[in-house]
């Protein structure tokens, strides 16, 4: 009587025991991106020899996730204002990322396009004043170019600028400065062919707005993204999950695993 009585109070014992162990399982960082498991497993029926179906499950080591690592807001946003979309990436949002990489592409891709084309409007105007007033092109700086389109001829801007007694702005009158349109006409298309490329030229500014803009967005983005990773990562830091697996002797297991985040 007495044997079976302590024979039922050891296997109540060892039940609690069991139940418990199995209640707080926990994972702490390992190296190489693993993480070890401290778990104590209460089979069905236990056979040290069975082997499970699935290598993976009940092996000591899981790959560790890195999304459930907490994400830094400064990282995030200092790596978007150099690299717009990478913050974005680093959050695991690459949807977001994408985006605002496509748009930094776009934003360069059409600044240097518009660059391109300025610079052959230019070309294509000093070539013109070479062919139709005599023009040599060589040292000339950006006003000589403005001044040539406004006067048919050297000496007409000079008599001009002595009539407004600015004799610092007058051109020596050598074959180097000297201009003579052949006709009016053409000194106004030269003129227009000018205007049109620095017009051009000067939409350089919103390219280069939309990429200040771009880069600015993305981090604030990136920073808002963070934070509510974090926030996430707080309200689910305590997770329970059913462990169910099956053994080549038809044995199972069934037990629960509670999961937190540090």
């Amino acid at each position: 009587m007495i044997l079976k009585s302590i024979a039922f109070i050891a296997m109540v014992f060892m039940s609690v025991v069991s139940l418990q162990a199995q209640s707080s399982h926990f994972s702490v960082p390992f190296s190489e991106g693993y993480t070890l498991q401290k778990a104590s497993i209460t089979e069905a029926t236990f056979q040290p020899s069975a082997k499970p179906l699935n290598e993976n499950i009940g092996s000591v080591f899981e790959p560790q996730d890195e999304n459930d690592a907490k994400k830094s807001v400064g990282k995030a946003l200092l790596m978007s204002l150099v690299v717009p979309g990478s913050g974005e990436y680093y959050t695991g949002n690459r949807n977001h990322g994408l985006f605002f990489f496509s748009m930094e592409l776009l934003a360069w891709g059409g600044l240097t396009a518009n660059r391109h084309y300025s610079n052959h409007l230019m070309d294509e105007y000093r070539v013109f004043a070479v062919e139709h007033a005599d023009v040599n092109p060589s040292g000339k700086d950006k006003q000589y170019w403005i001044d040539i389109g406004k006067y048919n001829d050297i000496y007409a801007y000079n008599e001009q600028r002595q009539r407004d007694r600015r004799f610092s702005d007058m051109y020596a009158e050598t074959d180097v400065n000297y201009w003579n349109w052949q006709s009016k006409e053409l000194r106004f298309r030269y003129d227009g062919k000018r205007i049109q490329a620095s017009e051009i030229a000067n939409r350089e500014v919103y390219f280069f707005t939309a990429i200040l803009l771009n880069h600015l967005v993305s981090g604030i983005n990136a920073m808002r993204l963070a934070r509510s990773h974090n926030r996430e990562m707080q309200s689910n830091r305590w997770q329970l999950k059913v462990d169910q697996k099956q053994y080549a002797d038809n044995t199972q297991y069934l037990g629960l695993r509670l999961k937190t985040f540090f």
